[in-house]
């Protein structure tokens, strides 16, 4: 049994509200776009970060998104052959292509986006506005703290997440991709 911090009241029920979250993130109703139409939740990422940051090489987006860049490249074809995104010639390097957004896929992701912050609005709309805004900022600093927490990008070193129980050390990156679980 390892040595590590006892977690509190506070910590279990964090745990568990988030567990129920992700669950129903998973089920997909965060990712569709109010018409029935789901993008999967790396495709929404993807688009997101082409339509927030511009168009990008394969690379940068990869860097971006902390993920392998062939794992990127199979998400941006699956985007290429829906109509969702293109490649384009780099004009600044002519052997390199950028990704770009097509104008289907931004419509797609904006209305994917409009839906889930109406949802987040209809949930959100009979707190007070000190609430929102103090849920906003925790929300900002716990995903700081767990993006720092975490396991880089492929080939970056990983957080120890085991508490110094051996059985966990092993459990902090995914066996198939290397990278962060999930």
């Amino acid at each position: 049994m390892g040595v590590g911090p006892v977690p509190d009241q506070a910590t279990e029920q964090v745990e568990l509200e988030l567990t129920a979250l992700v669950q129903r993130v998973l089920r997909g109703s965060l990712l569709q776009d109010g018409s029935g139409r789901t993008l999967e939740r790396p495709a929404y990422a993807v688009l997101a970060r082409l339509h927030d940051d511009g168009s990008m090489r394969l690379s940068a987006l990869a860097t971006l998104l902390e993920l392998d860049p062939s794992t990127v490249s199979r998400h941006v074809q699956g985007l290429v052959e829906a109509g969702l995104a293109e490649r384009r010639p780099d004009p600044g390097d002519r052997r390199a292509t950028r990704v770009e957004l097509t104008e289907r896929g931004r419509e797609r992701l904006l209305a994917t986006r409009r839906h889930r912050r109406d949802f987040l609005h209809r949930i959100l709309e009979a707190w007070p506005a000190a609430d929102r805004a103090d849920f906003a900022a925790l929300l900002a600093r716990f995903n700081t703290d767990v993006r720092s927490a975490l396991p880089g990008p492929p080939g970056t070193p990983a957080a120890d997440l085991s508490g110094g129980d051996p059985a966990l050390a092993d459990n902090t990156t995914s066996a198939t991709t290397g990278g962060p679980r999930p």
